[in-house]
């Protein structure tokens, strides 16, 4: 971790530096061997912000549920997330700066963390072939209703109302 620290902390110095030159980048030698620590850091950030979720939706639905706007937020909770990461998308392609792109990119990913088994389906769907303009809404809809989900099982919890059961009423 300390390599990374050093050479970043090189290469903003050298980008001060050589402000308006132009400089080569050789990938192969500024990577270097990655060890089981550098490989295994992600995944260990995503367990400790999933556990973070886990504690927050938890928190949040004890301390609001009693509220009467609660229909609201089961409804207004899926459409923010869903679409701070159409904001993100957007944002990403087009000609906004780096910092901005990168920054809103990162808050997309960690709120939306939760939606890691929809997009595993959509990356599925997308190896298959589809075109973007069934890939969009249709991940659009599954995140929304991932999310809608979640919410609904933290509620369930906090209400502890028993075994969720599904009626169809036919």
């Amino acid at each position: 971790m300390r390599t990374w620290l050093r050479a970043a902390s090189l290469g903003v110095a050298a980008g001060v530096w050589l402000h308006g030159q132009e400089v080569g980048f050789d990938r192969c030698i500024a990577e270097g061997p990655q060890t089981w620590q550098q490989e295994c850091a992600p995944i260990l950030v995503a367990v400790v912000v999933l556990c973070a979720h886990w504690w927050f939706l938890s928190w949040f639905t004890r301390r609001r549920l009693s509220q009467t706007d609660w229909r609201a937020t089961r409804v207004l909770w899926p459409t923010g997330a869903v679409a701070l990461a159409w904001l993100a998308g957007i944002v990403g392609l087009s000609r906004a700066p780096e910092v901005v792109a990168t920054t809103l990119g990162v808050v997309a990913a960690v709120v939306n963390l939760p939606l890691i088994p929809v997009a595993f389906l959509i990356g599925w769907l997308s190896d298959l072939g589809l075109p973007w303009w069934i890939l969009a809404p249709a991940g659009t809809a599954a995140a929304w209703f991932w999310w809608w989900a979640i919410i609904v099982f933290f509620e369930r919890r906090a209400r502890d109302t028993g075994p969720v059961t599904v009626t169809l009423g036919i």
